[in-house]
């Protein structure tokens, strides 16, 4: 048996907790968008863009913390922590899509509109 040093395990313990968090906020903002789509008439309606955007700006926390946590997570494991930013595009590249979706139905919500007003 090793020695048991339960200094290490604050540093990971911390990253979990910040990731549960993020998870957690995540979660909280795409069942708001799942519940306004329920409700709505159509999907173009403000509620629906507003909530679209906010679980967009809800993951951008994944893209700039996920790093952290790995590196957290390596300290684990090799008993020494690596410094290093590093990005997951794929991520960033969700968040792009999500907000380019929101931007398309902004401007489908105010089609909607003007064909409202004309009829």
């Amino acid at each position: 048996m090793g020695d048991f040093n339960l200094r290490k395990l604050v540093g990971p313990l911390v990253a979990v907790t910040f990731h549960l968090i993020m998870t957690l906020i995540t979660l909280f903002f795409i069942g708001a968008l799942f519940k306004a789509v329920g409700k709505c008439q159509s999907p173009f309606e403000e509620d629906v863009i507003k909530k679209m955007r906010m679980f967009a700006y809800s993951l951008i926390p994944w893209v700039v913390f996920s790093s952290i946590s790995d590196m957290a997570s390596e300290g684990i494991f090799n008993n020494r922590v690596k410094f290093s930013l590093s990005v997951n595009f794929n991520m960033v590249f969700v968040v792009l899509m999500i907000l380019a979706l929101t931007y398309i139905f902004q401007y489908g919500a105010v089609l909607q509109r003007e064909s409202d007003e004309t009829l």
